[in-house]
């Protein structure tokens, strides 16, 4: 922490109060974490987080979408990377991440995809959604690709 003591212009409040602004800047430019989490972490919340995080950045929100998943798959089809990368936007992690308890009581909001977050995992019921009616990301890829599992 600040020590006033140790300057030796005889300016230490003036410096103690530009340094409280920074700091209390900085605060206020922390990003508020919105979680997405889908069963495999590979498909919807990954596609979701992308697409939020470009919209909240064009018009300048202080909010980023992170992407989790319940029982996480290896890696991310590269249905999925290239299609966003496609659109301009990048898949994050090439690695699905297991959600935590950590990811969900740092969140702000967290967005289930017809998934549901393991009894272990509890998020307050008023911060949390469940958006069941996603369709499969798989069979709306053009031309079929990506993987042949019914759920993603």
């Amino acid at each position: 922490m600040y020590a006033p003591e140790q300057e030796e212009d005889g300016k230490p409040v003036a410096r103690m109060v530009v340094y409280e602004a920074i700091v209390k800047t900085a605060q206020a430019q922390e990003k508020t974490t919105i979680l997405f989490v889908c069963e495999h972490g590979a498909a919807k919340s990954v596609i979701a987080a992308a697409e939020f995080n470009r919209l909240a950045k064009e018009r300048g929100l202080p909010y980023r979408a992170i992407a989790r998943g319940v029982h996480p798959d290896p890696k991310i089809p590269a249905s999925v990377t290239e299609g966003l990368a496609a659109d301009g936007l990048d898949a994050g992690s090439s690695k699905p991440t297991l959600v935590t308890d950590k990811d969900i009581r740092g969140s702000k909001r967290v967005i289930t995809l017809g998934c549901l977050l393991p009894p272990s995992k509890s998020a307050p019921k008023a911060a949390t959604q469940d958006w069941k009616e996603i369709p499969n990301v798989f069979r709306e890829l053009p031309g079929g690709q990506g993987s042949n599992r019914s759920t993603a």
